[in-house]
């Protein structure tokens, strides 16, 4: 995640659903927690962060875990407590294979 500005970004979320995966690990700055998946989705969970500069970046590594050989798709949404002038780039979807 990176705050693109023009503020300091207070209060950040970053909810991540994923498809084909049983579990995951994490590491990096802020606190994750398992989370309820929405419909469609098989797991899910919730990093926060208390703030984040302008210009800086905010990194967490997924370690995901399923059957191998699945294609794991996983989708991503940041949010803040701080007014963001370009939502349509807080999310995403990504697709790997299990390994």
């Amino acid at each position: 995640v990176v705050n693109r500005g023009p503020n300091t970004s207070e209060a950040l979320q970053e909810v991540v659903e994923a498809k084909n995966v049983s579990g995951a690990g994490a590491t990096g700055s802020g606190s994750c927690q398992v989370v309820p998946p929405a419909t469609g989705y098989d797991f899910a969970f919730s990093c926060v962060k208390s703030s984040l500069a302008q210009g800086a970046s905010w990194k967490i590594t997924f370690d995901y875990t399923g059957t191998s050989g699945n294609t794991a798709t996983m989708f991503t949404k940041v949010t803040s407590q701080t007014t963001d002038p370009a939502m349509a780039n807080n999310s995403m979807t990504r697709t790997a294979k299990v390994k």
